[in-house]
């Protein structure tokens, strides 16, 4: 039985992280613009991005982008299938009457098939310092669950420097253990290197397990957010210009490694007009096209 039920965890704390822990390989990189609502139209002129087309063989994915009357990031939906996978996802996010981000809903494939409809997360913040300090989400099933708390670190210029998450779940019950680590690190005002430990045995040095190392252009990023990219767990969107290349690097599974290199054409704004992205091993390109309000 305590087998069965280790088992069990492994598998919720699996499909809860994978839910959580999007990484957008391409990037679509500033809110900017001007004006409200939302919508799927657009061109490639603008710049407030409301919709991505990835097109990847036969497959296809679109992204679309709804902002509030004051111009404000309200929710983030994305249909279709990459390599044949159905990829899709949304994001509704809530705010108060100030603005400010107090939760986010997010509901996708990999939760449907799980019998669940949603996963909330919780955000955290404080008003002196006017910062978001934390994101808390729980999913449950059968009578079980796994609480996911993650903590903002800012250093001393208020940019997030690193993220400390800690899990609890129910059926152990011996409450909140850190699990992952998340370190940020800059050059100017893009964040050129992410790097994931989780804690080192019995108090030992944590294990490094992914490193993503930017590099970028020096024109406008499609979709620019300020610490409200952490709040809703988007870090790498605080980036204010576009991701030529991408570095995967995994010590602990060598297999994983991948690289990412992205060719851009601009709009008249400087932002992303389209892009070509080839991700290798296994030279998979994907045709971005960017549309703007």
């Amino acid at each position: 039985m305590i087998k069965k039920n280790l088992i069990f965890i492994c598998i919720l704390s699996f499909i809860f992280v994978s839910c959580q822990k999007e990484i957008d390989w391409q990037q679509p990189g500033g809110s900017g613009g001007t004006g409200g609502g939302g919508g799927t139209g657009g061109g490639t002129t603008g710049t407030r991005l409301v919709k991505t087309v990835g097109k990847e063989g036969t497959d296809s994915v679109v992204t679309v982008y709804k902002y509030d009357a004051n111009n404000r990031l309200i929710n983030i939906k994305i249909t279709g299938k990459s390599q044949g996978i159905d990829v899709g996802n949304e994001e509704r996010i809530y705010r108060n009457s100030a603005g400010i981000i107090i939760s986010k809903t997010q509901i996708n494939s990999q939760l449907s098939a799980s019998g669940l409809d949603s996963a909330v997360t919780k955000i955290y913040s404080s008003a002196s310092p006017a910062r978001y300090t934390a994101r808390v989400s729980t999913i449950s099933f059968f009578g079980f669950g796994v609480t996911d708390s993650t903590v903002l670190i800012y250093d001393g210029s208020g940019r997030v420097s690193e993220e400390l998450t800690y899990q609890n779940t129910s059926l152990i019950g011996t409450g909140y253990t850190l699990s992952m680590k998340i370190k940020y690190t800059y050059t100017g005002n893009n964040i050129t290197k992410t790097s994931t430990y989780t804690p080192g045995v019995g108090g030992g040095p944590d294990d490094l397990q992914t490193s993503i190392t930017y590099t970028f252009d020096a024109k406008t990023a499609a979709l620019t957010l300020d610490n409200e990219a952490f709040a809703i767990g988007h870090g790498d969107w605080i980036s204010e210009n576009n991701p030529t290349k991408i570095d995967i690097n995994s010590p602990t599974t060598p297999a994983a490694n991948r690289t990412v290199n992205n060719t851009y054409t601009y709009n008249s704004n400087n932002r992303p007009a389209t892009a070509v992205s080839t991700m290798n091993p296994g030279a998979v390109v994907t045709n971005l096209t960017y549309y703007y309000q």
